[in-house]
């Protein structure tokens, strides 16, 4: 499928409203549970939302600098902080 574009300015771009995020204070409060290195389980419905949950989580992460250890339970996820390894020299 070709990709349909076309040149555009400056002007039309600055009009058009910025992309807003908005901050999830669950979701804030979980992850600095385990930025602290601390064991969380998060519990799940079903796998559509246990994928959701663990991309998630791992893009949060990743975005505050660390990287996350997620293994499946019945129902749950379990979360830990992978500890940073130091690189060899």
């Amino acid at each position: 499928m070709p990709v349909q574009w076309e040149k555009g300015s400056d002007k039309e771009h600055n009009a058009l409203p910025r992309k807003t995020t908005s901050r999830d204070p669950e979701f804030d409060s979980l992850m600095a549970e385990i930025a602290t290195g601390n064991v969380v389980k998060v519990r799940y419905a079903d796998d559509k939302e246990r994928g959701t949950l663990a991309r998630s989580i791992g893009r949060r992460a990743a975005h505050m600098g660390f990287k996350v250890d997620q293994r499946r339970g019945e129902g749950f996820l379990s979360v830990q902080r992978v500890a940073e390894s130091k690189g060899t020299e």
